[in-house]
Formats: structure tokens, C-alpha cells, sequence
């Protein structure tokens, strides 16, 4: 007997109606939310590029002056090379490999419309990598991620504050069984947490767990 498909960014089994799906119905609805929402959370981020506070003094000369704090070292992580564009972009240069779409041909346009541009192309073809592309929960996991911190410093006050997100099952193995607790993600954070064994994993490890996963179901 084969095993149970599961979503493979929340790791829930989906229904036999939906069991040739890489992601449920859920995560996809909530990553084209993502995608509709990350060009303008770019924009946004801008505003937080300037240091608004002082870390202290110095001294020039013989003049004591407040230093500056260097700006929010998240929003430079967000909005430089290997930020929100650069993962949008990756991934539409992906998929327009993939699908045999034509190469999007770019003059020197604004990082602002790089985003987007593929966020625009990415919620077009979701539903398409929701079914057929082996690695739309690693995409879902990306985009998700990206929300979330340029929500965390853009709108703090619109920051997720509900019940910490579900990220399936604990596969850590106990005295030779998987614990199963379950694991959650809390609003803001970057560690997922289980509720049985208190395992955590922090981002760099969210792969592993993904894939610890579906060799434990």
C-alpha cells in the first residue's frame, strides 16, 4: 500500500481528491496571498533603510557626537543581493525554464519592479507548481519566510499574533520511535519548536526536518 500524500510545506495528508498535489489548498491560497503582498512590503522596507535612533557617542576631536545606528541590518538582508529579489527572480527563472516560457528579457528596471514582476508571474503559475512541480513546497517555505520578516520590520503591528503556525509532525527518534509531538512555528520567530520533546530547529535546518519528515511518515 502506498504511502499517504502529504502537503509538502505543512505536511498534512491530503484527501484522496487531492493526493496528486505537491501543496494543499491552504498553502497555496496563503502563498499567493504572500506573493500579492511582497511588492508592496519591499517598497515599504525602504522607509526603514534610515538609522532612527543613536547608539551612543564618540568622540571628534575634542567634540562629543552621537554615532548613528547603521540601519536595520534585516531590512539591508531583505532588500540586497540574495533578498526578496533575488529569490523571486531565481524562482521565475526556474519555472520559465521549466514550462519552456520565454525568457523574460529585462533592461535595467528598479529592484522594485524585478519583484514585481516575478511575484506577478509566480501567483500566475502557482496553482500549475501546486500540481506539477516537485519542489513547490520548498518554494511556499521560501515566499512564507520572506513574508514574514519584511512584515516583522515593515508592520509590526499587523505581524501575525494568532496561534504559532503547525509545521507537522516530530520526527526526532526516542528510544527508537519517532516522538510524533507536534511541531509550530510561533508568530515572528525562526526556531519551530515541538510540543513533546522540545526539539528545535532554526531556518538552517528546516530542510533537514522536511526531510526527516517524509521518511518518518
Amino acid at each position: 500500500m502506498l504511502p499517504a500524500r502529504r502537503c509538502h510545506t505543512c505536511h498534512t495528508r491530503l484527501p484522496d481528491a487531492d493526493a496528486a498535489r505537491y501543496l494543499c489548498r491552504s498553502c497555496e491560497t496563503s502563498t499567493r496571498d504572500h506573493l500579492e503582498q511582497l511588492p508592496r512590503l519591499y517598497v515599504e522596507l525602504a522607509d526603514h533603510l534610515e538609522p532612527s535612533r543613536t547608539a551612543g557617542e564618540y568622540v571628534r576631536g575634542s567634540v562629543r557626537v552621537e554615532a548613528p545606528l547603521p540601519a536595520h541590518p534585516e531590512v539591508l538582508t531583505l532588500r540586497a543581493a540574495g533578498g526578496i529579489a533575488t529569490v523571486l527572480t531565481t524562482w521565475e527563472a526556474e519555472w520559465r525554464g521549466i514550462r519552456h516560457d520565454r525568457p523574460r528579457w529585462l533592461r535595467p528596471v528598479p529592484a522594485e519592479t524585478r519583484v514585481t514582476l516575478a511575484a506577478t508571474y509566480l501567483a500566475a503559475y502557482l496553482a500549475w507548481a501546486a500540481h506539477q512541480h516537485p519542489a513547490a513546497g520548498e518554494f511556499a517555505v521560501d515566499v512564507r519566510q520572506l513574508w514574514r520578516s519584511a512584515t516583522a520590520v515593515a508592520e509590526p503591528a499587523k505581524r501575525p499574533s494568532a496561534a504559532p503556525e503547525p509545521a507537522g509532525r516530530c520526527p526526532r527518534v526516542i528510544d527508537g520511535r519517532p516522538c510524533r509531538g507536534h511541531l509550530a512555528l510561533p508568530p515572528g520567530a525562526d526556531m519551530i519548536w515541538c510540543d513533546r520533546c522540545h526539539s528545535a530547529w532554526g531556518t538552517a535546518q528546516w530542510l533537514t526536518l522536511r526531510y526527516a519528515q517524509a521518511a518518518a511518515a
